[in-house]
């Protein structure tokens, strides 16, 4: 199952066993990047970060997230987007997905 930005603040029901994916829009080149906040541990597990760069100039990039189910329950992917060396400061965006294993 492959998700982005509009599934912010809703709910999923996956298999056990099965994937998740989650791509969100981002800009590197100004600092700003999607972190994990939570992971979903223990009923989700992250097996995969990547980051897809932008095809032009300027253009933003894409952050890629997998997870697989890894047992039954209830979790939720917690995700900030902010500059690392900015640890005091608010995100600049939320991403909040809560998903539950079946």
């Amino acid at each position: 199952m492959e998700l982005g930005e509009q599934a912010n603040g809703g709910q999923v029901e996956v298999a056990l066993g099965a994937q998740l994916t989650v791509s969100l829009s981002e800009r590197p080149t100004t600092g700003f990047r999607w972190q994990p906040v939570s992971t979903g541990e223990p009923a989700l597990r992250l097996i995969g970060d990547r980051s897809q760069p932008a095809t032009g100039l300027g253009g933003a990039g894409t952050r890629i997230l997998q997870f697989e189910a890894a047992q039954p329950g209830e979790a939720t992917i917690d995700l900030a987007y902010r500059r690392a060396w900015e640890t005091d400061a608010a995100p600049a965006r939320r991403f909040s997905l809560r998903v539950h294993v079946e």
